[in-house]
């Protein structure tokens, strides 16, 4: 449909595609439809048969409104139609021959170790020590061919489809290549509206352009070998020819509840619609959210357990079932109303068939006619009893283990007398600090076995020591003979898999652990030993950057304790000068040496004690501009 203004006094008139000429209804003037000239062909020469009937077009748009999840249930039987329309639209398709040169690059990968070296700190003593990587090399070949192909494009030739918001003209080219256009005969344009072509074959071909490249594009990077591919470059020589056609549009308009809505459905097979949303129902779409409410606050009660307590992976069971209610019920709601629009499209059909039924489609028949039934989960009656409940089972559900792990952590730790968190180690469940005395021992003779095995090794030498590297990419069958102030079965963090899997982080966690107990006894110092966990130790990523965090922390713990001065209660408020100055030594060390991380890590602590050290704060400035530089 198009607009128009009458010659004869200026009124809107409106008009259907192939229409030669209109009476205008006000003044009656008659108004001929001139056909736009700019050399355009005389005649079409192929046509694609319109394949649905008005009966057919009827079906189709009820089978669409009939489709959704919030549909509503009364929309097939409140619905009137106010628009059927079958229309025959113009089109061209383009035959276009190619000839195409390339040129690439493609990529093999292949895998190739390399050896970087990593400083150990070990007993005041820095090593270099070799670490076997592996990376992945891309080897580029240029490459060139060429490529040959048909390419077959139709396009919209008119302009009445262009007026829609909805783009039927999209519908043009699938419905011209769905099957082999007949010769045109005006016999097939009988009783159907036909649109007149208005758009240049010059101005077809341009508009088809980038579709034209983008199809040559693809068929010329099949070619591509290899791994990967880059640097595409290709031009391609092109020949074209075109047919004119008339392809089969539909369209149909309906009103419901004073709303009118458009559907354009390819004439062919309908297999192409392009639509206005459809109307849903509001009511049952909020049915469906509130299904999901005791899920939100069980989610909201899990993440705050969470954050109060601890994470337990039992509140994780509660989600689930309430997750589990929810989708119940919303397939329960859903399914409902499918069935009764189902039964509906039955019933209109059935009323509209005039052939001999069989007792098996009579059967189907007389159960559309029969209300659906409810199921256990679409019935919302008693929605004000029921989500109240839900949502308090889905509560407890998810908060009670959380707690009752955090009641029993708490209880650990009341009768060790220090918790892990304060320890060093944020793992729960963590032993009493008399216990690892073994283990600390154990440690030391270790450390000291290695010292021996260092001072025999020529200044040269870089050789590995520690025991779990002897046998590399192996797996321990065994337990390791040594255990930090926790259960590391229960280790979660990155810092906590480090202190576990080496000897001597697992010896220095227990000295800290010893170290933190006796502190405690002269002043709570639970906010800085948090602060230096969570601020200085746990942003470690090495082994190295490790060791230094715990002996610095020991070095102020260890003479607070010696000569009975206090620590701060927090951070900054106060520093031992003694070892606030060994620790400055330590850092300016291991900035000189290139250890960037250890004297970044270490400034951070003597920061976190003493604010204002002037030395500390120049040490991490350099430090931490100079990360991104190799450390030896």
């Amino acid at each position: 449909m198009s607009d128009g203004i009458c010659s004869s006094c200026g009124a809107g008139i409106e008009y259907s595609a192939g229409v030669q000429s209109l009476k205008c209804p006000y003044c009656g003037a008659i108004n001929e439809i001139k056909r736009p000239e700019n050399n355009l062909p005389s005649s079409i020469e192929k046509i694609v048969p319109l394949a649905i009937t008005i009966e057919g077009l009827e079906k189709k748009a009820y089978a669409y409104m009939a489709n959704g999840d919030y549909t509503p249930d009364d929309m097939l039987e409140a619905a009137v139609f106010t628009k059927k329309e079958r229309l025959y639209v113009p089109a061209y398709i383009f035959r276009v021959e190619y000839d195409a040169t390339w040129t690439a690059s493609f990529g093999y990968d292949r895998t190739e170790q390399y050896t970087e070296y990593r400083t150990v700190y070990k007993d005041n003593r820095s090593f270099k020590e070799p670490v076997t990587r592996t990376k992945t090399v891309t080897d580029w070949r240029p490459q060139n061919g060429s490529d040959t192909g048909i390419l077959s494009l139709a396009i919209y030739a008119g302009t009445s489809l262009k007026t829609s918001t909805l783009n039927p003209d999209d519908l043009v080219p699938s419905a011209a290549a769905s099957r082999i256009p007949s010769e045109f005969n005006a016999s097939f344009l009988k009783g159907v509206d036909v649109e007149e072509l208005s758009l240049p074959e010059v101005a077809a071909y341009a508009a088809l352009k980038e579709d034209i490249n983008s199809q040559i594009d693809d068929s010329v990077k099949s070619h591509g070998q290899g791994d990967r591919q880059k640097d595409w470059h290709w031009k391609a020589t092109m020949r074209h020819d075109s047919t004119t056609l008339y392809v089969p549009i539909c369209h149909i308009a309906f009103d419901y509840k004073g709303v009118e809505y458009h559907l354009w459905i390819d004439g062919v097979d309908g297999g192409g619609i392009r639509a206005d949303k459809m109307p849903e129902d509001e009511d049952r779409k909020k049915q469906v959210h509130q299904g999901f409410i005791p899920l939100m606050v069980g989610g909201a009660a899990f993440a705050i357990s969470s954050m109060v307590w601890s994470f337990v992976g039992a509140g994780l069971v509660g989600l689930a079932a309430a997750g589990g209610y929810g989708l119940l019920r919303r397939n329960a709601l859903l399914g409902h109303s499918q069935k009764i629009r189902s039964a509906m499209l039955t019933q209109m059909h059935a009323s509209s068939s005039s052939k001999v039924l069989s007792e098996e489609e009579q059967d189907e028949i007389s159960k559309a006619y029969q209300i659906p039934e409810k199921s256990f989960f679409a019935k919302t009656h008693n929605d004000k009893k029921i989500l109240p409940a839900l949502s308090l089972a889905a509560i407890l559900a998810t908060s009670i283990p959380a707690y009752e792990a955090a009641m029993q952590s708490v209880d650990q730790s009341d009768a060790s007398g220090i918790s892990a968190d304060d320890a060093g180690i944020s793992g729960s469940d963590a032993p009493s600090v008399d216990e690892p005395q073994f283990a600390v021992q154990a440690t030391e003779d270790v450390v000291q076995d290695e010292v021996v095995v260092d001072q025999e090794q020529s200044p040269g030498m870089e050789e590995q020591t520690s025991d779990a590297t002897e046998v590399p990419n192996a797996e321990v069958a065994t337990a390791p003979d040594w255990s930090p102030s926790f259960d590391c079965s229960k280790a979660s963090t990155n810092a906590e898999n480090m202190v576990c899997s080496s000897r001597e982080l697992s010896g220095l966690d227990v000295q800290m652990a010893e170290a933190y107990k006796a502190a405690s006894a002269i002043r709570d110092i639970r906010s800085t030993q948090v602060s230096w966990r969570k601020g200085v130790r746990d942003i470690c990523e090495d082994e190295a950057c490790m060791i230094s965090a715990y002996e610095n922390r020991l070095e102020v713990v260890s003479a607070a304790i010696k000569d009975s001065s206090p620590l701060p209660v927090q951070a900054g408020s106060g520093t031992n000068s003694a070892a606030i100055e060994k620790m400055l030594q330590r850092a300016e060390t291991a900035l000189s040496n290139n250890n960037y991380e250890v004297a970044v890590s270490t400034s951070k602590n003597i920061l976190l004690f003493d604010p204002a050290n002037q030395r500390a704060k120049e040490i991490m400035d350099v430090a931490s501009k100079s990360t991104t530089t190799p450390r030896w």
